[in-house]
């Protein structure tokens, strides 16, 4: 109940809007401004965050699991952001400070039949995504290590399922309706098994409508980053991170 209270009343004075951190490396995700979602701002890498800032951790389902405290900021030279270090409570290394208040999001367990029938619809998905040659020498991971399922507060079943693409899925109580779907951009020389990997799923603008966290990782992970994905008039579309992360 403790967090519950401060999911409500948690609005520091000098933070006007809601932020978000994306995962590893953690820096600017999106922003709340005036009730709209929208991409940081450019010098956002080198604003958010100062050492003692306290951020709420979320999980997967945008649930507030605790409080973290940034610690530590590197500055990357490629990017000239400051990639952030947080101690406490991680969650699903997803973090929010300012105004925010979970959709109410709950896990649900497909039957047997359904999940069955979720596996081979991403398995026929992957198969037809372009494949590098390096990464069509590795196997894809279990579909449960890049899966989110849930229910919504209104009773929707989805599921998010990442991998070699991303894939957006309503289940009626008959089938699997695909929503949504990402794929590799098509430059890309050798697009990972992990080129998409759900993060989390949560209502970043109270909304009432989730939205969903994504990791990227390019190239066999020598690029990575966070995006987000939500719905707008024109259906589906992607808000992209201030701040992404090189292996290079």
């Amino acid at each position: 109940m403790l967090y519950a209270a401060i999911v409500i009343a948690f609005a520091l004075p000098a933070a006007r809007d809601t932020q978000f951190l994306g995962k590893d490396p953690h820096g600017p995700l999106a922003q709340v401004r005036a009730g709209r979602l929208g991409e940081p701002g450019d010098d956002a890498c080198r604003t958010w965050g100062t050492r003692g800032q306290t951020w709420l951790a979320l999980d997967a389902l945008g649930r507030v699991v605790g409080e973290a405290t940034v610690t530590e900021l590197e500055r990357y030279d490629y990017t000239n952001c400051d990639e952030l270090t947080l101690r406490g409570k991680q969650g699903a290394g997803i973090f929010v400070r300012g105004r925010y208040t979970p959709l109410r999001l709950e896990a649900w367990r497909p039957s047997r039949t359904a999940r069955a029938a979720l596996g081979d619809l991403i398995a026929k998905r992957d198969a037809k995504v372009r494949r590098g040659r390096l990464s069509n020498r590795r196997k894809d991971l279990p579909l449960d290590a890049r899966l989110i399922v849930f229910r919504t507060p209104s009773g929707a079943r989805y599921a998010v399922a990442g991998g070699r693409a991303l894939s957006i899925l309503r289940f009626d109580g008959k089938g699997w309706k695909e929503e949504h779907r990402e794929l590799p951009i098509a430059d890309e020389q050798s697009p990972s098994v992990e080129r998409f990997m759900p993060v989390a799923v949560l209502d970043m603008d109270g909304d009432g409508s989730f939205d969903v966290v994504v990791h990227h990782k390019e190239n066999e992970g020598e690029w990575y980053g966070d995006g987000t994905i939500t719905r707008s008039k024109r259906g589906w579309m992607t808000i992209s991170a201030g701040i992404f992360g090189s292996t290079a």
